[in-house]
């Protein structure tokens, strides 16, 4: 396997297999119990309770969650989507790129409701882990939290 973008999460390691055609991946910290969670080419996911959500790439970039042992698969959006992020009960991702310009930063709830416009092509970079949870953006040559 060839591992390209991968999160730890209590006893397990999820992980992108470049290998395999970009397919979501699961194998406990000792190395044991590898399986394949699904067969989408995947992209920017996350793992929260036991809800893989990921860019499904080969359905126009649209986001899509599957339970951690492959089962019960849901598409919750229909834009094109990227840099999917989890805070609490919300998912926050960008659609809409436009090169050089930023794209647009949405808001949905995990089950795909209320999706939100947030900002209109002026946002570069959300980390959920940032100190206080602030949403850091780049407007212009100024930077606001």
């Amino acid at each position: 396997d060839k591992c390209i973008i991968m999160q730890v999460v209590g006893d397990w390691i999820y992980y992108i297999n470049y290998a395999n055609g970009d397919k979501l991946y699961r194998v406990n910290l000792d190395g044991k119990n590898d399986m394949k969670v699904n067969d989408d080419k995947s992209w920017h996911f996350n793992v929260k309770d036991d809800w893989i959500y990921y860019v499904n790439t080969a359905d126009l970039d649209r986001i899509y969650k599957i339970r951690v042992d492959g089962t019960e698969k849901v598409k919750l959006n229909d834009i094109e989507s990227t840099n999917v992020n989890i805070l609490d009960d919300w998912i926050y991702y960008n659609a809409d790129y436009k090169s050089n310009f930023g794209s647009d930063l949405y808001k949905m709830k995990l089950d795909g409701t209320e999706n939100t416009l947030l900002w209109r092509n002026e946002y570069k970079d959300f980390d959920p882990n940032s100190p206080n949870n602030w949403l850091v953006t780049t407007i212009a040559d100024n930077i606001s939290e």
